[in-house]
């Protein structure tokens, strides 16, 4: 399951930046829209009703080390595979948002660290999982990584305006 919302994820950010270079805005929108209505759906979906965590309650309040063991080595048995996952789920947030809002970085991330804190708060008040500081690091440094995302894309496609101004 993890490896294969990695797969969609990283689909979902290709097909948009493919999208942007193709067709410009024209068709951009429209498509980030639907992008988003998407991935807020999936996110809602996997951190409340995926998975048998009914009835979970609980608060952890350690911070497990595990990050680069999960981006070097991928693995299922241990704890490492889920901390990937964890990063990886809120690249998209932090990718989207500014193109949907127009926020400026910091917004973002202050957002991304808010929308994860809200999800880590209502999981135990749901009884749908637990609260744990861990996957709020890892959540929030994944938004980081989609705004940086982000930000390169915009830095190619300035750069590349700049070389068909030129070539005209």
């Amino acid at each position: 399951m993890y490896l294969e919302l990695a797969f969609v994820l990283s689909v979902i950010l290709v097909m948009i930046v493919i999208l942007t270079f193709l067709y410009g805005r024209t068709l951009y929108r429209p498509a980030l829209i639907c992008m988003c209505i998407g991935y807020l759906a999936g996110l809602i979906y996997y951190t409340f009703l995926w998975g048998n965590r009914a009835g979970i309650s609980s608060f952890d309040y350690s911070v497990n080390h595990v990050l680069i063991d999960s981006i070097l080595n991928l693995d299922y048995n241990g704890g490492t595979h889920t901390a990937f996952m964890n990063l990886c789920l809120f690249v998209p947030f932090g990718y989207l948002l500014p193109q949907i809002s127009g926020f400026k970085w910091w917004q973002v991330i202050l957002c991304g660290a808010g929308a994860t804190l809200l999800i880590e708060l209502l999981q135990p008040t749901l009884q749908r999982g637990a609260f744990q500081v861990d996957d709020l690091v890892k959540n929030s440094i994944g938004a980081v990584v989609g705004l940086l995302l982000y930000e390169v894309s915009v830095g190619v496609r300035v750069r590349r305006r700049r070389e068909m101004r030129g070539a005209l």
